[in-house]
């Protein structure tokens, strides 16, 4: 059933016919860009983007990684990913260390950026269950098992 679209005077699909409500990859645009609005001022106040809050998230998590695990880990591109760690070292969140071979350089988070990760994680997860709050408990781990699997499969394609 189409009903008339009222900006351009041509015809559009009905709610139940729109192809972007559907479509896997739009809604985790609309939720990757919409769910993090609040934390973002949050991060901007210390001086963090979304992409270097993730890469001091996953070091959080992971301890020491190279850039090659950072950008696998991340998603990022390699440069992009080494720009993110000169930033976060210059702020004093990170260190790059030599890691046996002399070649092999390591990111280790500093004393200020554990600290920093875990005060941000706390407000991400406060964020993150204010946003979420719609769903139910049962809904938010089905959310996540879904994704997670989702990416999984994703990336081991």
């Amino acid at each position: 059933m189409l009903v008339p679209d009222i900006f351009s005077g041509m015809e559009s699909p009905s709610p139940d016919d729109r192809f972007v409500d559907t479509y896997v990859p739009y809604l985790c645009h609309r939720v990757e860009v919409l769910l993090p609005q609040s934390f973002a001022e949050r991060l901007a106040a210390r001086g963090l983007t979304a992409q270097s809050w993730h890469t001091l998230a996953v070091l959080h998590d992971h301890g020491g990684c190279s850039i090659g695990e950072l950008v696998e880990l991340t998603l990022n591109s390699q440069p992009t990913q080494t720009r993110i760690v000169d930033q976060l070292e210059a702020g004093g969140h990170v260190v790059q260390v030599a890691d046996g071979d002399r070649r092999r350089r390591v990111v280790r988070v500093t004393p200020a950026g554990r600290r920093l990760a875990k005060t941000l994680v706390g407000q991400a997860r406060k964020a993150e269950h204010a946003a979420l709050a719609a769903l139910s408990e049962k809904e938010r781990t089905q959310l996540i098992k879904l994704l997670s699997k989702l990416s999984v499969s994703l990336h081991s394609a």
